[in-house]
């Protein structure tokens, strides 16, 4: 098993052109750096603005936050118009009548049950906005994360080759950073998939014409 993954990675490399059996020019150079880089990327901080992007979804939902207050309802009136007087336009089909339609606006009346239910419906959805904000922003943190961890094992690979070719070092610490970048490759992989699907579910909030700007801002 262990020939096998050997053979695959000395296959992989040298189609990137990479020679695990030499320290280039390039390397020497990277490992004079080695020890400022992998500082450098240990303690890196990115900063995320998470109520920033939640307050912009909630802004521009694609469907209303909550129930309009207006109610409309319609009514339609038969009556009957003759010169005396006005009768009801059952008893008096055989004479000319107008019809008259009437739209009413009405304000229904919450009892205070109702109006508590409606206000904890829009705190609930104001919630899940923001859930589903930060569960993007824990993929995106992870994502993140896992891209520093292979740079520093990329800068690892070279010291630990270098150490293999002059016998200061053994074959299986090289092999052991091999295999984690092989992990973390994969890990990577994952991340990106979690953090399409929570991609995904922020611009399905929003209406089609702000999907770009939130896909700037993500």
């Amino acid at each position: 098993m262990i020939k096998i993954l050997i053979s695959f990675i000395f296959i992989a490399s040298a189609l990137n052109g990479y020679d695990a059996k030499k320290v280039t020019n390039e390397d020497l150079q990277k490992l004079q750096k080695i020890d400022a880089k992998l500082f450098e990327l240990a303690s890196k901080e990115k900063d995320y603005n998470i109520q920033k992007v939640a307050y912009f979804i909630q802004k521009h939902l694609a469907y209303k936050r909550d129930y309009s207050m207006i109610k409309i309802d319609t009514k339609a009136s038969a009556r009957v118009i003759s010169n005396d007087r006005t009768r009801d336009a059952t008893a008096m089909q055989e004479e000319e009548s107008r019809l008259k339609a009437e739209i009413l606006l009405t304000y229904p009346i919450y009892d205070p049950k109702e109006k508590y239910e409606r206000q904890k419906k829009i705190i609930e959805t104001k919630q899940k906005l923001i859930s589903d904000t930060k569960k993007y922003f824990d993929s995106k943190v992870k994502l993140d994360d896992l891209k520093v961890q292979k740079l520093i094992l990329l800068e690892l690979e070279i010291r630990t080759k270098a150490r293999k070719l002059t016998a200061t070092g053994g074959f299986n610490d090289w092999l052991k950073v091999i295999q984690d970048l092989r992990k973390v490759n994969k890990d990577i992989s994952d991340a990106k998939l979690e953090l399409n699907e929570a991609t995904l579910v922020l611009l399905s909030y929003v209406k089609d014409s702000y999907k770009k700007q939130l896909e700037g801002m993500l």
